[in-house]
Order: C-alpha cells, then structure tokens, then sequence
C-alpha cells in the first residue's frame, strides 16, 4: 500500500470519484455465523495471547511477554479445520488500466456487515 499524508482525504476523494480497489478477504465460518476478515484472522495461542493481554494494556509492549508465560503455564488444545481454495488465476496488469491490476469495474461485489471483536463467543 502506497503511503498517504493525507489518508482522510485520500478516502474522501476515491469514495466522490467512485473509485474501488478489490482486497484479499478471508472467510471464516463457525456454527452459528459468517465472518469476513481483511487484515488478519488469528487462531489458539497467538489469538489468545492477543486479545486476552489486552487486560494488561496498561503496562505496555511487555504485556505479551507476560500473557505469553501464562497461556504457556495453562496451554489450551483446539481443534479446527483449515479449507482454502487455490489461485488458479493470479491477475495481470493490462493496456485498458494502466498497468493497475486494482483498477477494474468488479461486477461480482458482496456487501458484508460490520464486524467487531468476539472474544470467546466463537466458541459457543
């Protein structure tokens, strides 16, 4: 991603301009809900080391060190199951954008729900 000075106007102009830049989404079904993931998903020990540490937000970076020992003295065993689908295609730069891979009309768009921190909740 280039670096922007100005990130807020930067958006404000591509949102006037309609402009769209496809990302990499993840996927993530439980039980009971579907998830969509842009940045990262993060599962078992380094999740809980993560989000369960944010208890000691107050003592700085040496926080994970220290959840780290505990999850460490008190390690947790999960089961899950990883699917994926290969990249039979990767895209290619073309004469009708430029050269920008990421500036293409998209025709299959999916409009997904605000998500938010879950905790544990995954797990019920």
């Amino acid at each position: 991603e280039p670096y922007d000075s100005n990130p807020m106007l930067i958006s404000a102009l591509s949102v006037v301009k309609s402009k769209q830049t496809p990302i990499d989404l993840v996927r993530v079904e439980t039980r009971n809900q579907i998830l969509f993931s842009f940045l990262s998903i993060g599962w078992g020990f380094l999740a809980d080391i993560d989000i369960e540490s944010e208890r000691l937000r107050a003592i700085g970076g040496q926080r994970f060190a220290i959840w780290s020992l505990a999850r460490l003295i008190g390690l947790r065993t999960y089961k899950g199951k990883v699917s994926y689908l290969p990249c039979d295609k990767i895209p290619t730069a073309d004469t009708k954008t430029n050269g920008n891979i990421y500036d293409k009309d998209f025709k299959d768009d999916v409009i997904m729900t605000h998500s938010r921190s879950y905790g544990d909740e995954l797990d019920r």
